[in-house]
């Protein structure tokens, strides 16, 4: 390798294309597995579902739910664009049709995470639709309110896979579709078969579509208003699992689950150890009147909801199986679980067994080559796109330090001569500034759950704790400031020296004190305002949530951050919080963090066009930012950029004099410690006593999982960049247009109108 090479590859910017390239190959890899060695042919599209439905029943005598509901409006569904990854397996096509499964995500995620199950499916033989639910990736409708995307998503998926002349149908027009989703996606099930039931009642077709019907990680709860509704139309007081008739239907429970299958009442908290085939509503939905065994079918008789008392091994037509399956981990672990995976395909392999069979269709084995659902080989997939992910990240650095070293990118940085040398902390001082560290940590994971379930009672009293020290802060810094301003005067009318040293802290005082004023407004009006609602505006409840926490973090280390910047370490300057540039270098910081932020999302925005894959692991994604994300996302902005600013200070204060990879675990730690605090408290009771201590934070202890990697990312970001610029606005402007595009690509936007 000659000179010009090794610079090269010594450089930040050549570091950073060799891990583009290594993303590419590990792209690719993911592409291999996702197609089962291109055995399956992976296509994604867009329907217009108003033009679907337009076509499909223009000259039907009776209109489906869809466009003609029974005792209310048509609910808004105008403008609907459903966003989809189809699997075909190879040989499957009109003449050869195959049955078919649609597969929907829960909130706040995408098709992606459907992505393991679907490629299992599509390998074993079965069409499988991957698809966004409205209001969510891709998919997009004129929103008629929040929550109301999952009513219709699933059934449109269904009715347009009917459409296919390559899924499978009976003579007599029974579909052989199957549904499944998880959380949210499963009341979209749920709710999907009860549509076509409804629809068969109506005549709009002779034969149900649906054939089986498998809710992950979802009850009934917000389902059976809408079935009950609509059931006495017809006279019928039905709950759910009435619809299911002769169909295959069930649930996937996890073990703790944070949300769902309480209904009993008899729970301690949302998030408790929970046995769904023990509780009323679920053994119930079994056809039984007492507890039953998870894991196993039973035979039902739709007629009286009752349970077979001998199980008959040739089913009659008339008798529908259902089944409730327990498995381990918590709700959003049921994505990413072998286990619940392995019950996903053996459900589908033995419902539609049971239907193709009495819908007088061949055999199953005829559509369906690889029964066994131990087999799997998703998790390779994952493994590709989690080394993906890490290597793009990397790419994300290696670009900004890279980019700071050319000519005119340069500009960003500070002459790192101007910034004094960081004198060494007294053993007091020392001894200090360790255990503020130790308490704002604490204090920061105590104040998660206090803003991310703002409303719950249990977290009035922690409300009130924080509110009362923000007015000690406040307070006793007005009362030092005024004492050091005070003492100031006295020397100077007395021609003492040592009164223009007093000044600094003074206004340091003063400054703190108005740091604790703006996080104590936030605390008790400021989370309450546009942040926590949802309107044409903010139009994306999560991120909401997780911005107000994220202010709140920051102004609390920021306060921190300042007591030792002005009280411990008084010999520091204002360099030492990262804060000295030029105008100019705040304008190129700015630009090259656009830069950097703009190839970056060229880059995934080729790779999923050219491979169909992302690059995720477990819950959290790189993907591409969609019209609707990135105009929410600039309206999101600049709560996130006050928090990576405050951020950015805390770390320059509490690395300053150090280097190397030890600073980078000391600002990671910074980051990263609170919220693992949490999750560790929170899951540990949970596992050890069955019920979480903070029951509240279902939705938002899960955000907070996938929090981590963006705080690990901003850490080492943040951190470096300092080292290489000698200021934190490189890393700031990064770390907030990179992670607020990301997240804002990754969650629900409602498009209300």
């Amino acid at each position: 390798m000659n000179e010009k090479a090794k610079r090269f590859f010594k450089n930040p910017l050549g570091i950073g294309a060799c891990c583009l390239i290594g993303a590419l190959l590990t792209s690719f890899g993911a592409q291999l597995v996702n197609t089962s060695g291109y055995s399956v042919k992976v296509t994604s599209g867009v329907a217009d579902m108003d033009s679907f439905y337009a076509k499909t029943y223009e000259s039907a005598a009776v209109k489906p739910f869809r466009l003609s509901t029974v005792g209310e409006k048509k609910d808004g569904m105008v403008n609907a664009k459903l966003a989809y990854d189809l699997y075909i397996p190879k040989g499957v096509d009109a003449n050869h049709p195959a049955p078919a499964v649609a597969l929907t995500h829960g909130y706040l995620n995408s098709k992606e995470f459907e992505s393991g199950v679907a490629l299992e499916l599509a390998r074993r033989g079965y069409v499988v639709m991957a698809y966004d639910q409205y209001d969510h990736g891709d998919s997009t409708w004129d929103t008629p309110s929040q929550f109301n995307f999952y009513v219709w998503s699933a059934y449109d998926a269904m009715e347009f896979l009917y459409g296919q002349d390559y899924v499978l149908k009976a003579a007599d027009g029974t579909g052989m579709i199957g549904l499944s989703g998880h959380s949210m996606g499963g009341f979209s099930s749920e709710i999907a078969v009860a549509w076509d039931e409804f629809n068969t009642m109506m005549g709009v077709y002779s034969k149900p579509k649906v054939t089986a019907m498998l809710a992950q990680g979802a009850d009934f709860r917000y389902v059976d208003g809408y079935v009950k509704a609509y059931a006495s139309a017809f006279g019928k007081d039905w709950v759910t699992y009435n619809t299911y008739n002769s169909r295959t239907c069930g649930a996937l429970q996890g073990e703790y689950d944070e949300f769902f299958f309480d209904n009993s009442g008899k729970s301690k908290g949302t998030v408790i150890e929970k046995d769904y085939a023990s509780d009323k509503v679920g053994y119930s939905m079994l056809g039984l009147t007492k507890a039953g065994e998870p894991n196993k079918f039973y035979q039902v008789d739709p007629e009286t909801n009752t349970a077979l008392v001998e199980e008959q091994t040739d089913l009659a037509a008339k008798y529908g199986e259902r089944i409730i399956y327990k498995v381990a981990g918590d709700h959003p672990y049921n994505t990413w679980s072998p286990q619940a995976t392995s019950c996903i395909i053996d459900f589908f392999n033995h419902g539609f067994e049971h239907q193709t069979k009495q819908a007088g269709l061949n055999d199953l084995s005829t559509y369906v080559t690889i029964k066994d659902g131990s087999k799997q080989v998703w998790w390779l997939k994952e493994v590709f796109t989690c080394i993906g992910m890490l290597a793009v990240m990397a790419a994300v650095l290696c670009g900004l330090l890279g980019l700071t070293s050319l000519p005119f990118f340069r500009l960003a940085n500070t002459d790192l001569a101007l910034i004094p040398e960081v004198e060494a902390p007294s053993k007091p001082q020392k001894a200090i500034g360790i255990g503020m560290t130790v308490f704002s940590l604490l204090l920061s994971a105590f104040m998660i759950p206090a803003f991310l379930s703002p409303g719950s009672s249990s977290n009035a009293a922690n409300i009130s704790m924080m509110t009362t020290m923000m007015d000690v802060v406040m307070y006793g810094g007005i009362g030092i400031a005024l004492i050091l301003a005070i003492v100031a005067i006295v020397f100077k009318a007395g021609k003492k020296e040592g009164g223009k040293d007093l000044i600094c802290p003074a206004g340091g005082a003063m400054l703190i004190s108005f740091v604790a004023l703006a996080l104590r407004w936030l605390i008790n009006d400021g989370q309450n305002y546009v942040l926590n609602s949802t309107n044409r505006w903010f139009n994306a409840p999560s991120i909401g949530t997780i911005a107000t926490w994220a202010m709140a973090s920051g102004l609390l280390a920021l306060i921190f951050a300042l007591i030792s910047h002005f009280f411990l370490n008084p010999n520091r300057t204002a360099a030492h919080l990262g804060l000295k540039a030029s105008w100019k270098s705040v304008g190129v910081s700015l630009l090259n963090a656009i830069v950097v932020s703009g190839v970056i999302c060229a880059f995934v925005w080729m790779v999923q066009g050219i491979f169909n894959v992302d690059f995720r692991v477990y819950t959290y994604a790189i993907k591409t930012v969609n019209g609707p994300a990135f105009v929410s996302a600039l309206r999101y902005l600049p709560f996130f950029f006050l928090f990576y600013f405050c951020a950015g200070i805390s770390i320059a204060v509490a690395t300053a004099g150090k280097k190397g990879w030890k600073a980078d675990l000391l600002a990671v730690a910074i980051e990263v410690v609170p919220s693992a605090l949490f999750l560790l408290y929170q899951y540990g009771i949970l596992i050890a006593t069955g019920t979480a201590p903070f029951v509240n934070c279902d939705l938002n202890g899960i955000l907070v999982q996938g929090l981590i990697f963006t705080l690990i990312g901003l850490a080492v970001y943040q951190r470096r960049s300092l080292e290489k610029s000698g200021n934190i606005w490189g890393g700031v402007f990064l770390n907030s247009i990179f992670f607020t595009f990301l997240t804002l690509a990754n969650t629900t936007i409602y498009n209300l109108k």
